[in-house]
């Protein structure tokens, strides 16, 4: 496997064009990009993204008239 890896860079290195190499990157990075948006997604519903510091809440006793009637 080793003889193999080492053989596969020097062609690369050498510029000669691996077809299925080139093929195996396209599949793994719309893979990648597919898993780490179901992640997100994931995350996101289950209110990861979610800030709950106490620090960045409003003060209680001043009203935000943020819709006054």
């Amino acid at each position: 496997m080793g003889k193999y890896l080492n053989q596969l860079t020097l062609e690369i290195r050498e510029g000669e064009h691996d077809e299925r190499l080139e093929d195996l990157f396209n599949v793994t990075l719309i893979l990648a990009v597919l898993v780490f948006l179901a992640v997100f997604c994931i995350l996101l519903q289950l209110g990861c993204f979610e800030n709950y510091s106490g620090a960045l809440k409003p003060a209680p006793s001043i009203e935000w008239p943020v819709f006054p009637n």
